[in-house]
């Protein structure tokens, strides 16, 4: 379990491995808390400090914060870090020497053929890892969604996939997919059980007994 503690709210909240549904009507405070919320993400000292800690009230990991879908970053340093593990994972020793080998025939070549006519001091690494070599390759994670909803559930499918334990807050995604489409997404979240903060500002009345 999660407290969060906004100082300007009346009371704590607590976050369970499920959705939870935040619907701040004033349109003053809410601005406040998605300011403090943004200024904290980019290591700013927020406006409004609010703490997220666990249920020993030590604190927690960053939150992940997703202003708008289509902005979030599917290959920032940490998905693809994931991502490069699990293709690791999946290989066996077999399939990981093998690629060590074509890379060392790849140096061999290019030490014999270019740097050794060249009359500049060059230096070339006869031994690379793995996750540097999917670097070199360019191995990203694609992005075929067609709408907002599929954006956002690609981003949950994804950290589900990863197994990143980070609370996940969605800002105003209310505004943004249908109604339909927020209730599945909540439904998705609360199967997948994982930790995930919609934080609103207008009232969304289908989704007020969830």
């Amino acid at each position: 379990m999660i407290i969060c503690n906004f100082p300007i709210l009346d009371e704590f909240i607590k976050l369970s491995p499920r959705a939870t549904l935040l619907q701040i009507e004033d349109m003053r405070i809410y601005s406040q808390v998605v300011c403090s919320i943004y200024q904290k993400e980019n290591g700013l000292q927020p406006t409004y400090p609010f703490l997220l800690v666990d249920e020993n009230f030590k604190a927690i990991a960053e939150p992940i914060t997703i202003h708008h879908p289509l902005l979030f970053d599917l290959n920032s340093v940490t998905l693809k870090k994931k991502l490069f593990q699990r293709i690791v994972l999946m290989l066996d020793l077999d399939e990981k020497l093998e690629i060590e080998r074509i890379y060392n025939e790849l140096t061999q070549y290019l030490n014999h053929k270019i740097l050794e006519n060249l009359e500049i001091p060059m230096e070339m690494s006869e031994s690379c890892k793995l996750e540097d070599i999917f670097k070199l390759l360019k191995i990203t994670i694609s992005d075929s969604s067609a709408s907002i909803f599929e954006k956002s559930q690609l981003i949950l499918s994804l950290l589900k996939e990863f197994s990143i334990p980070n609370l996940i807050i969605f800002v105003g995604l209310g505004s943004l997919i249908t109604q339909e489409e927020f209730h599945f997404m909540i439904e998705a979240v609360n199967l997948n059980q994982q930790q995930v903060l919609f934080l609103e500002n207008r009232p969304l009345e289908s989704l007020k007994n969830i």
